[in-house]
C-alpha cells in the first residue's frame, strides 16, 4: 500500500521511508510492544496527513491497515 501511494504521488518519498520503518518495527515488535508500535505508526500517519505529506484518502487506508495489525484481517 505504501508503494502504491508513492507511485501515485499520494505519499511523499521521505514519508514512505518513515512509514516503512515504523511498519517494520510494528511487525517485529514483541507481543507486549505491538500495541505501542502500532499506535506510533497510526500517530505518524495522522501527523503526516495533517501536514499534507499523505493524501487524506491514503491516510485513511493506511490507518485502517495499521489497525488490522492488532485485530487481524476481517
Amino acid at each position: 500500500m505504501i508503494a502504491a501511494g508513492l507511485a501515485e504521488g499520494q505519499i511523499r518519498g521521505d514519508v514512505g521511508v518513515d512509514l516503512r520503518n515504523l511498519l517494520r518495527n510494528a511487525v517485529a515488535a514483541d507481543e507486549g510492544e505491538v500495541t505501542a508500535a502500532v499506535d506510533r505508526l497510526r500517530g505518524k500517519i495522522a501527523e503526516r496527513r495533517r501536514e499534507g505529506s499523505i493524501s487524506p484518502g491514503y491516510a485513511r487506508q493506511l490507518d485502517a491497515a495499521a489497525a488490522r495489525l492488532l485485530t487481524g484481517p476481517t
